[in-house]
């Protein structure tokens, strides 16, 4: 079971899955201010509408943040959808390395801009998208 690489690339993927539905709980609730510096950031965030625009910083956050969520769930899906209908296949290596390249390259931002707690999940995902390419046959 641990050699086989469909079982690694469904687990990155239900990986992915939890990842997503775990970004989404940072959509429910707005941010709650510890202090006076983070009360009047986030009065300013939410309140203070931009030049020539009718959104606030904070609409554009809650925007950039439901699109992760978004496309993390929909990444899940079309892996795991993938895994069940076209692996073992001639265009499994492929798709997992197209996997494997594009979380790669997203880590680099997500290492240098976020927090620990999304370095980790997605660094969980990342780890078993790389031990199924590196248990596809070549």
């Amino acid at each position: 079971m641990f050699k086989n690489y469909k079982f690694w690339f469904r687990a990155g993927s239900w990986a992915l899955l939890i990842t997503g539905l775990l970004h989404s709980l940072s959509l429910i609730n707005k941010p709650v201010p510890t202090n006076d510096t983070e009360r009047q950031l986030l009065d300013l965030m939410m309140n203070y509408t931009l030049e020539g625009v009718n959104r606030t910083m904070y609409d554009l956050f809650f925007f950039f943040s439901l699109c992760l969520t978004m496309f993390s769930l929909f990444t899940a899906g079309m892996n795991l959808l993938f895994a069940k209908y076209y692996i073992p296949s001639e265009h499994d290596r492929k798709y997992i390395t197209a996997n494997l390249i594009f979380w790669t390259i997203f880590m680099v931002p997500l290492c240098l801009l976020t927090f620990i707690v999304p370095i980790v999940c997605y660094a969980i995902c990342w780890l078993f998208f790389l031990v199924a390419f590196l248990l596809t046959k070549k």
